[in-house]
């Protein structure tokens, strides 16, 4: 019995403390991530050679993640970030809070009007800056409405 205890006692450390390792060390480049753009980032920096996680952080209202690097790769991972123009979706939702403003207990008409021409604006550019034009690297949308 004791050596069946002995046994698990190893496995749990052989398979636990290399786990262990790895995540100590390691810094957040980007948090707040859409799975699609932490993925993007992980192959570019893959491509470069340096080893870099994806963690997923779950709130109450939505799901995001974060890109993980050692401590040691970090200004190299930013610039070879910074060289690919990523992340480049940008969330709708903080783009109508930091151009609209809180929307109070009952939303106004220009409030509403805001959040309808900022969320046109994020939909044209993210449909342009995906798959659907190749050669568009990043879009920026001015919509002016009545």
């Amino acid at each position: 019995m004791k050596k069946v205890f002995r046994q698990a006692r190893l496995l749990l450390f052989l398979v636990f403390f290399p786990l262990f390792l790895l995540s100590c060390g390691q810094e957040t480049l980007h948090e707040g991530l859409s799975e699609k753009d932490a993925n993007k980032m992980l192959v570019v920096l893959g491509d470069h050679g340096i080893n870099a996680t994806k963690s997923k952080v779950a709130s109450a209202q939505d799901v995001s993640f974060s890109v993980l690097v050692s401590e040691g790769d970090l200004a190299k991972s930013r610039q070879i970030l910074t060289d690919y123009n990523l992340p480049r979706t940008r969330n709708i939702k903080k783009m109508v809070q930091e151009l609209c403003g809180d929307k109070g207990l009952i939303p106004s008409h220009n409030w509403e009007k805001c959040r309808k021409v900022v969320s046109i604006q994020g939909q044209i550019s993210q449909h342009l800056e995906g798959d659907a034009v190749p050669a568009v690297v990043e879009a920026h949308v001015i919509i002016n409405m009545k």
